[in-house]
């Protein structure tokens, strides 16, 4: 349809819209609804495989072993706070993205707040600096 001025098209749109607003979303809602177990899927897949790539960054940023024993196993590898204070730091950075970019960050600044430990020796460090709360050894 050819409009004699734009300003006419404009409010054919608006009156277009009006029109038909209630039925576009009433068929976006239902789209939404059916698609939702599959958009669930595609991000979690997503999120699993973004987590796995900054882990690696951040493993790699830091050496790809452990400091004291030399291991070198990334799924017993973990990131530890030389000066202990990662409870604080996870608390102002949550969710597991958010929280290896702050480290991401800090290693690309060439901060030595962090290094990687395997579980073993982190645990026996957490221990040793009383970093464990309330636990009873057997």
């Amino acid at each position: 349809m050819p409009y004699k001025s734009y300003a006419r098209k404009l409010q054919y749109q608006r009156e277009r819209d009006r029109k038909y607003r209630k039925a576009l979303r009433a068929r976006a809602r239902k789209l939404y609804k059916l698609n939702q177990k599959q958009r669930n899927l595609w991000q979690r897949a997503y999120n699993q495989r973004r987590n796995a790539e900054l882990r690696h960054e951040v493993l790699a940023g830091l050496g790809n072993k452990c400091i004291q024993c030399g291991f070198s196993d990334w799924r017993a590898l973990h990131v530890d706070h030389i000066k202990g204070n990662g409870k604080l730091d996870r608390k102002k950075y949550p969710g597991t993205q958010r929280y290896a970019r702050h480290i991401l960050r800090h290693i690309k600044r060439g901060n030595k707040k962090y290094q990687i430990l395997c579980a073993n020796c982190n645990w026996i460090k957490m221990h040793e600096q009383h970093e464990v709360a309330n636990q009873t050894g057997i």
